[in-house]
């Protein structure tokens, strides 16, 4: 009898501590992944001021309002400076909602610095729209 009763005993515990296991695990919130950006990629707050139609794509001229994140190697970007980055006409159509002048938007641009004529010894930045984040 003794026995028995301490193998209820025991039963009623370990079934308790299964079951509290769970709920903390459960209860408990999944910590997000941050975004990790490519090299020569940011991450960017941006209120849109023009966009410019061209055959292939469309200039989006923007004010940074705030840099969210960096990708390395990336040049810093100040808020406050004006830059402006191509959309292809796919993503343009899918995000015309979202891309419009005075709105505002989140976004992933990627760079590609070039020359813009032989010898020329300064550096263009020119950005590309990877994908919107809003």
């Amino acid at each position: 009898m003794k026995k028995s009763f301490l193998l209820v005993v025991c039963s009623v515990l370990l079934i308790n501590c299964a079951n509290k296991k769970k709920t903390t695990q459960n209860s408990e919130p999944t910590p997000e992944a941050e975004v990790s950006l490519a090299p020569g990629q940011i991450q960017a707050h941006l209120k849109i001021l023009m966009i410019k139609d061209n055959d292939s794509h469309k200039m989006v001229s923007s004010e940074v309002i705030e840099i969210l994140s960096y990708g390395s190697a990336t040049d810093p970007v100040p808020s406050g400076s004006e830059i402006s980055f191509a959309v292809n006409n796919e993503l343009y159509n899918k995000s015309l909602n979202l891309i419009k002048q005075n709105n505002t938007l989140v976004a992933i641009l990627s760079n590609n610095e070039s020359n813009m004529m032989m010898g020329d010894k300064t550096k263009t930045t020119l950005w590309k729209l990877i994908t919107i984040k809003n």
